[in-house]
């Protein structure tokens, strides 16, 4: 039931910065903005709840930590850079969102080479 609220905010959300837009450009943007920031506090508590049971699953799985910890950095990057770059696109900002973009995908490729490492120690442990 609760995305139907998460729907129903975002559409009324957008019909309202869309009717403002063309009166305020810039109350239409904060407008778009707060109600992002609202619906990304909406997931919040849900984004616990996985972190939670991920984090259960990891132990069970005999998982190191570290791995659960850099997944999640990853997932949060990939998370807030969207957000970050979809901001800059509704104020018009095509180049800039590009750019947020680039940083996060070098930002995530930073934090895929220790990964990618041991990925690669496990495979030479395995050849003989």
């Amino acid at each position: 039931m609760e995305i139907m609220q998460i729907a129903a905010f975002s559409m009324l959300a957008a019909f309202m910065a869309l009717s403002l837009r063309k009166m305020n450009k810039e109350m239409s943007l904060v407008l778009s903005l707060g109600a992002g920031l609202v619906l990304l506090a909406a997931a919040v508590p849900k984004l616990a709840d996985l972190i939670s049971i991920l984090s259960e699953l990891a132990a069970a799985a005999r998982i190191k930590s570290g791995y659960l910890e850099m997944l999640l950095k990853i997932v949060g990057i990939s998370t807030l850079a969207q957000f970050a770059a979809q901001t800059c696109r509704d104020a018009g900002e095509e180049g800039l969102a590009q750019k947020t973009e680039y940083a996060a995908k070098a930002i995530l490729l930073s934090l895929l080479i220790p990964i990618a490492v041991s990925i690669l120690e496990m495979i030479l442990e395995v050849i003989p």
